[in-house]
């Protein structure tokens, strides 16, 4: 019997994004990431403007500290820590944030072996960028933005605690508890019926992020999936986790187009850094 679940095993991912390497770094190689600091910022907020405020107010600040940074963390990661800092600085001055215990209510319903989504549902608004987005930012800033960094931008977990100041069990918390919320979010009610499978339901679901991050050992991989064949209720659940991981990894698009305002923006604060460090 092959050990997957045929139709919802997801496509191989890098671990983590290109990154600079330590040395000198200027103002135009500050300019090579901001796509993809507007992407994570527009998955934050949900506002053109102020996601390209934002990146514009990261820009300033990393110009302004561009001769403490010492390559002790790659740029991509600096970069980012930047822009979270400020991000979530403006999520809880500005917007209604999503309680903590919206993490505690999602895993005590995991915890409960009869509860399961429509995996259909699931899948058919992940693929919806609106509907997508809109549950994301249903999941509080810093669930919302592991998830983001991981699965879209494809940074480690040991890249994200970097960025937020946080330990790897943290993190790696964060990540599982993330997903199971977007997919929560993403669900409609599905059957609940009680499986009669040997293995814990919830045991099996604490341990399907690390499943799908490759990070089980091969004893634990093996009985997560004989539970997966043989439970009702844990598939829909796993095949949400997946389509959902998938449709975050999606919105790291092809559109690398920085609008002309912002590049112009940007453009301007080099060449004045430039002038000012006489850095050619």
């Amino acid at each position: 019997m092959p050990d997957h679940i045929p139709g919802h095993m997801p496509d191989h991912m890098p671990d983590h994004m290109p990154d600079h390497m330590p040395g000198h770094v200027t103002a135009s190689d500050l300019g090579e990431h901001v796509p993809g600091l507007l992407r994570y910022a527009r998955t934050l907020v949900r506002d053109q403007q102020l996601a390209e405020d934002l990146v514009q107010d990261t820009m300033v600040r990393a110009l302004e500290r561009l001769d403490s940074f010492r390559g002790d963390s790659g740029l991509a990661t600096w970069l980012h820590r930047i822009l979270h800092n400020l991000t979530v600085d403006q999520v809880r001055l500005t917007s209604a944030e999503p309680t903590e215990d919206v993490a505690e209510r999602v895993e005590a319903a995991w915890r409960d072996s009869a509860y399961t989504v429509d995996a259909e549902s699931v899948l058919a608004r992940s693929q919806s960028r609106d509907e997508l987005l809109d549950a994301l930012m249903r999941l509080p800033v810093m669930y919302r933005t592991v998830l983001v960094l991981h699965d879209m931008e494809e940074l480690s977990v040991s890249e994200i605690a970097d960025i937020q100041h946080a330990g790897l069990p943290a993190t790696k918390q964060r990540l599982r508890r993330g997903r199971m919320m977007l997919v929560s979010a993403l669900a409609q009610e599905g059957e609940r019926t009680m499986p009669n499978v040997p293995l814990h339901c919830w045991t099996a679901r604490s341990k399907i992020s690390d499943f799908l991050d490759d990070q089980l050992a091969p004893e634990v991989r093996s009985q997560l999936l004989a539970h997966l064949r043989g439970c009702e209720t844990c598939p829909p659940l796993y095949a949400g986790l997946v389509d959902a991981r998938r449709a975050v990894h999606g919105l790291r698009d092809s559109d690398n187009v920085v609008p002309a305002a912002l590049a112009e923006r940007i453009n301007a604060l080099q060449e004045l850094h430039r002038a000012a460090s006489g850095d050619g």
